[in-house]
């Protein structure tokens, strides 16, 4: 405009903060009084952002200070280069944080994008103060529908459904969540499920049990009740199949073209034997038992230790021996393995001992491998015991 060229040469960019500002200074919209403390005012400005001003005596405070305020989404930069003379591009890099659009959710498009032109864009540095058009306030960013994106994950990363007291009945959750557009809120109690039918669809499930998706606050899950009027090992499935239905997501998206909706291959195990881990770290206690050691003495009881618990699904044997029965790999120099049989199905680890090195950064895990002869009734080899390795975390916290 009147003669304004550009400075530099056709492909350069502008440089962002010197020759162009994506922010205007504001006053504040509004303010709350501190209801314990009259003279504390806070401001709160267009953006969300606020500032503390203490009004003093003589009256300062009463006028809040300005703040810069952009409008550009967070996440995104914005680039200006030069294509002509007296033409430039305004294009955007980087990646929106909040990119969603969808009619009775949220639509994240904005249409108040900002632009300031500084003496120093053009050629010479001309004086453009009193240049209204300077300024374009109006840029707009539209965004599309982002479909949601849907994951699972079994509960303790056992990667199945289980049996636990041969009747039937299974053990275990599995985890759903959903990126972009959330679940819908459920009344209905603590913990309210979904309806089949009208918010998933599910098959494949063996006869005598019955599905249950339920909502725990943000958290949705798959769980199983009721007894499978066959439990056999050979009565394993690995086909169970959910379908997440859009009237399940805030605002019923379309999920015709959602590959994740659908998981159909989940894993239900019979008569199986299977191990898992209750709590998997042991912490360092150099206050109480001293540098290195998680227990208060050699040889004493592991309630005066951190210990761990690992929990079966079959009955153990009556005395599990280390070395035989299930063997110790990577435990850090100077530290001994403990091991109690709580139950039939629990066995309880501590350390006796006092590690060599005992520095935050000596944190490692070891790892205890169970043999199928820690059963009681023993499977056919071991590949029948799922997770029979077992990780455990060791922190230390000098």
């Amino acid at each position: 405009e009147g003669g304004l060229t550009f400075k530099g040469n056709v492909g350069d960019k502008l440089t962002a903060g010197t020759d162009f500002v994506t922010y205007k200074s504001e006053q504040p919209v509004r303010f709350n009084v501190n209801p314990n403390n009259n003279s504390e005012r806070t401001y709160i400005y267009s953006d969300g952002s606020t500032v503390l001003v203490t009004i003093s005596l003589d009256g300062s405070g009463f006028n809040p200070p300005n703040r810069n305020i952009s409008y550009l989404p967070a996440g995104l930069t914005m680039e200006v280069t030069k294509l002509s003379a007296t033409t430039a591009k305004i294009s955007f890099t980087g990646n929106a944080a909040a990119h969603q659009k969808l009619a009775g959710y949220r639509d994240d498009s904005v249409n108040s994008v900002l632009i300031t032109f500084n003496n120093s864009a053009f050629t010479g540095s001309p004086n453009i103060s009193e240049l209204v058009t300077k300024t374009k306030n109006d840029i707009a960013i539209e965004y599309l529908y982002d479909p949601p994106v849907f994951s699972y994950s079994y509960e303790g990363g056992i990667g199945r459904f289980y049996e636990t007291a041969d009747d039937g009945s299974v053990s275990g959750q599995l985890d759903i969540t959903s990126k972009n557009v959330p679940f819908i809120s459920l009344g209905g109690g603590l913990l309210p499920t979904f309806t089949k039918d009208t918010h998933y669809t599910i098959a494949n499930v063996p006869d005598g049990l019955t599905a249950k998706l339920v909502k725990n606050d943000s958290r949705v899950y798959l769980e199983f009740s009721g007894q499978a009027t066959a439990h056999a090992d050979a009565n394993d499935v690995s086909d169970i199949t959910i379908t997440i239905l859009s009237a399940a997501l805030r605002a019923s998206p379309d999920l015709s073209g959602v590959i994740t909706k659908t998981k159909n291959d989940i894993i239900m195990d019979f008569d199986v034997y299977l191990i898992r881990d209750g709590n998997s770290a042991l912490n360092e206690n150099p206050t109480t038992y001293g540098n290195g050691r998680f227990s208060k003495t050699d040889g004493g009881n592991y309630w005066n230790a951190s210990f761990v618990s690992t929990s079966f699904t079959r009955n153990l044997i009556a005395s599990p021996v280390a070395g035989t029965h299930f063997t110790v790999g990577a435990l850090p120099n100077g530290l001994t393995l403990r091991s109690h049989r709580f139950g039939d199905k629990i066995m309880i680890f501590w350390l006796d001992g006092a590690a060599t090195s005992h520095a935050d950064s000596d944190d490692t895990t070891f790892t205890i491998t169970f043999d199928k002869s820690i059963f009681a009734t023993a499977p056919t080899t071991n590949d029948d015991v799922v997770n029979r390795v077992q990780t455990y975390d060791i922190n230390f916290v000098d």
